[in-house]
């Protein structure tokens, strides 16, 4: 090899130094900085969508207050955590997974796989027909990205 390099002249030599830089360029561009320059855009644009989302929630947060505030006195029935949550899910269509006894009155629900609007709809029920606020929420994203898990802690007696 180095028989070869040095049988070369010395504009060839630069030549194929200067390709070899080139291609090393445009090999670090293509692997390196572009996958990166992608990321960050396809970034931008899942927070700016996750921005929405909470955006959404909030009003919808901000809407159900004033109806709650409205409906505070027409609670139709006092139901324990237990049946009214059952009811709610099943006129919702939301799948209760697991239902868990805790301390002190308090009854945790998980719901595996409902979207957002069927997860609020189920706890504003519950709020304003059955009159149970919920107490604690966790909510996670499924790995399908359309819908989420949640836990939800009820405690003592209806309001």
């Amino acid at each position: 090899m180095n028989k070869f390099w040095l049988g070369l002249t010395q504009r060839e030599q630069i030549l194929i130094v200067a390709c070899g830089v080139t291609v090393l360029c445009f090999l670090l561009y293509v692997l390196v900085i572009n996958p990166i320059l992608s990321n960050k855009q396809s970034a931008y644009a899942a927070l700016e969508a996750q921005k929405q989302s909470y955006s959404k929630i909030l009003s919808l947060a901000v809407q159900a207050e004033r109806v709650d505030r409205h409906n505070a006195n027409s609670i139709s029935r006092q139901l324990p955590i237990r049946e009214a949550a059952t009811e709610a899910s099943r006129t919702v269509g939301v799948a209760i997974s697991r239902i868990q006894p805790g301390s002190d009155d308090k009854v945790t629900f998980w719901i595996d796989n409902a979207n957002t609007q069927e997860m609020n709809s189920w706890l504003l029920l519950l709020k304003d027909q059955y009159g149970w606020q919920v107490s604690k929420v966790s909510l996670n994203k499924n790995s399908d990205g359309e819908t989420l898990r949640g836990q939800f802690e009820f405690g003592g007696s209806a309001l």
